[in-house]
């Protein structure tokens, strides 16, 4: 899988995968990344603490010759994918969760453009959603707009980053509060610079639904939790937004107007 070509001519992409608990769907993450069709592949799992006896079997048994693995005390999905880039040797690195799976062609369409635009940062694409499909929990990604994404996160973390905007913005929050919603807030900070998004309008990941999922778990009582935090960190900016939201008349009669004022601005100031 790794290419043993020179760096100086293929510009490498680090595929980081935090595994807790999941050595369930560990090893169909790591085909798909291996069938990917993209050679210039770093492909790097951080053990974030995992406790069960079978995920750590699963990852005593990986292939050192084409995987490195890291391992780390229990601190939680940003925290260990900010361990992963700390050991990555691409330029581009895309974060894939252990139970999801990246489909043939992402890397390679998703690097072609992040190599043609050097002001480009994000690229993102859509999934295909399966497992627990009965499940309610779906997000619909649409090309980037910084009122909608200030509505709710529409970019799955499962996205390729030039390695460059994480160096800029210092990785991961990795605050506890934020755990499942993580990558929101890094898109949220990403906007406030001058790198920009791409959206790929096709079906380029796999995103499994399981109600016992870190988002699957999530209640009203952590949502507002990590919307204060949220608020304290970016009022000024979210409330920004909202006034030049009003005066170009984009969102003046949507509800939404006073939910961000309650949640945000006034739990900042």
């Amino acid at each position: 899988m790794l290419s043993k070509k020179s760096l100086e001519t293929f510009k490498l992409t680090s595929v980081i995968i935090p595994c807790y608990n999941s050595g369930e769907f560990l090893p169909e993450a790591i085909a798909s990344v291996v069938n990917s069709g993209f050679p210039e592949v770093e492909l790097i799992i951080v053990n974030d603490g995992s406790t069960d006896p079978y995920t750590l079997e699963v990852l005593s048994n990986l292939d050192s010759n084409q995987i490195k693995l890291l391992s780390q005390e229990n601190q939680g999905p940003a925290a260990a994918r900010n361990s992963g880039v700390k050991e990555a040797k691409g330029e581009f690195l895309l974060f894939l969760d252990a139970d999801n799976l990246i489909l043939p062609g992402y890397i390679q369409k998703a690097s072609s453009l992040l190599k043609a635009n050097s002001r480009l940062g994000v690229v993102y694409a859509n999934p295909i959603f399966f497992g627990e499909t009965d499940s309610i929990s779906r997000f619909y990604p649409q090309p980037y707009d910084i009122k909608d994404l200030l509505l709710g996160n529409y970019i799955d973390m499962c996205s390729i980053v030039r390695r460059q905007v994480f160096a800029d913005l210092g990785g991961f929050d990795e605050h506890r509060d934020l755990i499942g919603w993580e990558d929101w807030e890094f898109w949220l900070r990403v906007a406030q610079t001058n790198w920009e998004f791409h959206y790929l309008n096709e079906s380029l990941f796999k995103y499994r639904i399981r109600r016992e999922s870190l988002m699957g778990q999530s209640t009203a009582m952590k949502k507002d939790v990590m919307l204060a935090y949220l608020g304290a960190k970016h009022g000024k900016f979210f409330h920004k937004q909202l006034r030049s939201a009003i005066r170009t008349n984009k969102i003046v009669e949507r509800r939404t107007i006073q939910f961000w004022l309650k949640k945000w601005f006034l739990k900042s100031s």
